[in-house]
Order: C-alpha cells, then sequence, then structure tokens
C-alpha cells in the first residue's frame, strides 16, 4: 500500500513539476530519444468514474515503424495487459501515434526541458478517452 501510494503521490508531483516543459515537434531526428523505457500514469473514465493506473512503455527501435510494448496496470498490481506493437508512427501534427488491439490507440506528444523527457496525450480504449502521461526512466 505504501507502495502505491508513493508512487501516485510521486506521478502528481512530476505531472505538476513538467507543467511548463513545451511540446516539441517529433521528427526524424528524436527518433533516438523515444528509443527505451518510459513509465507512467493513465487516467481514464470508466463508468462514470475516473481511475488511474500504472503504466509503463518500452520501445525497441529508434526507426519508423517503431516497436514495443504498452503495460497497463488494471485494478490491482498483480492484473496488468500487455500490448506489444509495430505500428508507431508520427502524424502531420509531430505526435506519436500507435495503435493498439480492440482499436485501442495512443497519440502522444513529446515535451523536453530541464533535462526531462515526457509523453502526454490521450488514449482511446473501449469506446473511453483518458490521459496518457509519460517519463522517460532509461
Amino acid at each position: 500500500m505504501k507502495r502505491l501510494m508513493f508512487f501516485f503521490f510521486a506521478c502528481f508531483f512530476i505531472l505538476s513539476s513538467c507543467a511548463t516543459i513545451p511540446r516539441k515537434t517529433i521528427s526524424q531526428g528524436d527518433l533516438a530519444d523515444l528509443k527505451g523505457y518510459w513509465d507512467g500514469l493513465r487516467s481514464i473514465s470508466i463508468q462514470k468514474s475516473q481511475v488511474q493506473t500504472h503504466v509503463d512503455m518500452e520501445i525497441f527501435n529508434d526507426t519508423l515503424p517503431l516497436k514495443g510494448t504498452i503495460t497497463i496496470t488494471l485494478y490491482s498490481l498483480m492484473d496488468k495487459r500487455a500490448y506489444p506493437f509495430d505500428n508507431g508512427e508520427i502524424d502531420r501534427e509531430g505526435n506519436l501515434v500507435i495503435k493498439l488491439p480492440d482499436n485501442a490507440r495512443v497519440v502522444l506528444g513529446l515535451y523536453k526541458g530541464r533535462g526531462k523527457t515526457k509523453l502526454y496525450g490521450s488514449i482511446y480504449q473501449s469506446g473511453g478517452e483518458g490521459v496518457l502521461t509519460l517519463l522517460k526512466i532509461r
């Protein structure tokens, strides 16, 4: 329980401290920065309740299409769903777009500054839309 509370406190702190980092349009030159391990939080409305869950993402390569795995921890720490992907693309607005199974998708903008690299955007799942925030940790 302490670990879970620490995680939510850390995510809240990270989200509030990164608010001033400017958005960067993702280009071919940024693909190497996307490769690696990302850790963060998904906030989505499910049946009229706001649910926050842990998410991690690993991007394996630095060329298009990007390949990797998004893992979402659901209601308990033991219930995790891994979504492998091999179709990560950059859209016209400079966002990372990843299509997942079951008509789910992720659209993320890149934010860089003060030694921090963050992906922030939307996650669309099961007819609902949520917010996804990921920080690069390695």
